[in-house]
């Protein structure tokens, strides 16, 4: 049997109690408030000058203002030197990115010119005293902390005029030290997991204990050497074996690919033998990423039967 409805439609009490609620929201306006109404403009008389809508300003001006401040922010005392951001006189390998003030033992000397060291002069002798006028000073230059006049009736007094460099530890030292730290540890191991009722059982296996130290001092050598002498850069990544693959995947995220956009500066050609200690820098940096590729190659054989499953 099929069942049919009637549809529900809205009785005459809905409709009335409908309209009763509009009357009463009509009475809710006070004396004093008149209800929304659309009054068209066209009709209404008005005296004098009409509203107008704001004109857009043109841009042409603005352009203009910013062109002049570009122009004119090229010959600030802070502004680069412009002769040496050719590319052939412009250096990105020094190792800062500012300086404020320049000393030695006898002056001190405060930058005016742009913040990074390779868009500055270096010209000390060009600097003027802090308490010159700085209208008649050259702009664009150093700022020396003391004049003439004080440097010759002031006296520093130093501290000391040497600095002594403590004697590196010996061998015998070290290896006390390595097995005072190996032994803490063990201790510290076993009081903990021996709280949580938990046994521990050293393994300290020649082959195991060969490849962790292998590991550690694979990083460690990277860490002294230059980036930028990494052969890795030489060749196309398509093109390196499994032990260069794997001093990628060490050096990444922080480097893909050589730090300097020109090199490093110990590669400048020396034609007239003025540099020979780079040329004593260069053999150092090859030996030691040479002997780096051949412990990842020996770390990675030894892989094979390092116990990763424990």
């Amino acid at each position: 049997k099929v069942v049919v409805e009637p549809k529900v439609q809205a009785t005459n009490e809905e409709e009335e109690d409908e309209e009763d609620e509009t009357a009463l929201a009509i009475q809710d306006f006070t004396s004093h408030e008149v209800g929304d109404v659309m009054v068209e403009l066209d009709g209404v008389p008005t005296v004098g000058r009409g509203p107008r809508p704001k004109a857009k300003a043109k841009s042409v001006g603005r352009d203009l203002v910013k062109q002049q401040m570009l122009e004119t922010q090229r010959f600030l005392p802070t502004a680069p030197k412009t002769q040496l951001l050719g590319e052939q006189t412009l250096v990105d390998w020094l190792p800062y990115d500012s300086i404020d003030v320049v000393f030695n033992k006898t002056q001190l000397w405060a930058n005016r010119q742009n913040q990074h060291p390779a868009c500055i002069s270096y010209n000390f002798e060009d600097s003027y005293a802090m308490n010159e006028a700085q209208d008649s000073t050259p702009t664009g230059t150093w700022m020396a902390l003391l004049f003439d006049e004080e440097r010759s009736h002031n006296s520093i007094r130093y501290v000391t005029d040497n600095v002594l460099m403590e004697p590196s530890l010996k061998f015998s030292q070290l290896r006390q030290l390595e097995s005072q730290l190996v032994t803490e540890s063990q201790e510290n191991l076993r009081l903990l997991r021996g709280r949580i009722g938990k046994d521990t059982i050293f393994d300290h296996r020649p082959q195991l204990l060969e490849q962790l130290d292998q590991f550690l001092h694979i990083h460690e050598e990277i860490a002294t050497l230059d980036v930028d002498f990494c052969p890795l850069w030489d060749n196309d990544s398509g093109k390196w074996n499994d032990a260069e693959s794997y001093l990628a995947k060490l050096l990444a995220p922080h480097f893909q690919e050589r730090f300097n956009k020109f090199g490093t500066a110990f590669k400048q050609p020396d034609t007239k033998g003025k540099y020979r200690y780079y040329t004593t820098v260069q053999a150092a940096e090859q030996k030691g990423w040479h002997q780096v590729l051949t412990k990842i190659r020996s770390f990675r054989e030894g892989k094979s039967v390092f116990p990763t499953m424990k």
